[in-house]
């Protein structure tokens, strides 16, 4: 479901029950919102949602990034050309 609201956000929220948004302001910034059931059970540019910041920079093969740009660049798809950080 996307919804334009009020204050010129786009709204996506995937599927029904799934505990997870993510808002779009007009402006570039991007909210992800996230349910307590979630915890401990997300990865990638977002961290994991335990807690502890100092595991956040998560790699896909286990290990920490040093910044930001890193674990974004490890983790988008390959697929995606048009996807340069």
């Amino acid at each position: 479901m996307l919804c334009l609201c009020a204050s010129l956000r786009a709204a996506w929220q995937f599927g029904s029950g799934s505990g997870m948004q993510v808002l779009f302001s007009s402006s570039g910034e991007v909210t992800v919102r996230v349910s307590e059931n979630l915890a401990n059970k997300l990865c990638a540019p977002c961290g994991n949602f335990n807690g502890d910041i100092s595991n956040d920079l998560r790699l896909p093969i286990g290990g920490i990034a040093g910044n930001i740009t890193e674990v974004i660049n490890a983790w988008k798809a390959r697929d995606f050309s048009g996807c340069d950080v």
